[in-house]
């Protein structure tokens, strides 16, 4: 696994993205996409199982093998390119929507779900920044910094979860260091949900 999230970290950005949306006709995941277009498989990307949601950005995963673990060892996941609202909480006071963004990807990953994480491939990481065993690249509060992918049931179809928050207006796009993946697809998703006073951008004077 560390072998093959290196080598994307170092190829090119284009070629180490998820291919181009597919626009064929495709079947309806069982989980709410806002119109969101399917992925190919992303390149790169690993499967882990969520253990818990923490808010609307932020939420632990598990490796695969440790299903059946009653005390598995989890780390936490920051999603690349979007922030949500804060929820009520012992370091943070409640924002408008905040509530609604954390339900909401509750909602989306309950725990066991299996996600499939991706480096953003930044060729240049910052000198602050570091990589785990696992070629994950930290933040400052050592978080993973991750795309992250729901693979739609019998199809090969994969779903980016930060496009889906956007698009539902649960989250404000925001850049994140130097990771630059989907930073269009992102704001074009912002926009609709803008446009259309969807989610926080209705309910907060947006």
């Amino acid at each position: 696994m560390l072998l093959a999230l290196l080598s994307t970290l170092a190829a090119p950005a284009v070629a180490a993205q998820s291919s181009t949306p597919e626009t064929g006709d495709a079947l309806e995941p069982a989980f709410e996409t806002f119109g969101a277009l399917p992925w190919e498989e992303p390149s790169g990307a690993e499967p882990y199982l969520v253990e818990d949601v923490t808010d609307g950005d932020t939420f632990s995963v598990i490796e695969m093998g440790q299903a059946d673990d009653p005390d598995p060892w989890w780390e936490p996941v920051r999603m690349i390119g979007i922030d949500s609202p804060e929820k009520d909480g012992p370091y943070t006071d409640e924002e408008c929507y905040g509530q609604e963004a954390s339900a909401f990807l509750s909602e989306l990953l309950p725990e066991d779900t299996t996600v499939y994480l991706q480096v953003d491939n930044d060729e240049d990481i910052p000198d602050d920044q570091e990589l785990t065993d696992d070629g994950m690249e930290l933040e400052d509060n050592d978080r993973w910094i991750v795309h992250v992918y729901l693979k739609a049931d019998d199809t090969d179809d994969y779903y980016l979860v930060s496009e889906i928050l956007a698009l539902g207006g649960y989250v404000d796009v925001k850049d994140y260091d130097d990771n630059t993946y989907f930073v269009d697809e992102l704001q074009a998703a912002e926009d609709l949900a803008r446009d259309e006073d969807r989610g926080l951008w209705g309910a907060c004077g947006g």
